[in-house]
């Protein structure tokens, strides 16, 4: 369950995420923003109390955690 703020954050945490693997050009990479777009769209189509907010944080942080390295340089 999530709070109507929590969805916002949620937005704005994929959205942060997307931008910040934008330059990476793997195979991988494009299937982490297929994947970031759906969990993206899936946020908006979905009421707030339906929304596992400590998940989708999990499942989004996840996916970013993969690209620090590569983007610290």
């Amino acid at each position: 369950m999530a709070t109507f703020m929590e969805k916002d954050v949620l937005l704005e945490l994929v959205s942060g995420t997307l931008a910040y693997i934008r330059s990476e050009t793997t195979q991988q990479a494009e299937c982490d923003r297929v994947q970031l777009k759906d969990i993206r769209e899936n946020i908006w189509i979905t009421s707030c109390e339906e929304l596992d907010y400590q998940k989708l944080v999990t499942d989004i942080k996840n996916i970013r955690i993969k690209y620090e390295d590569s983007n610290a340089k």
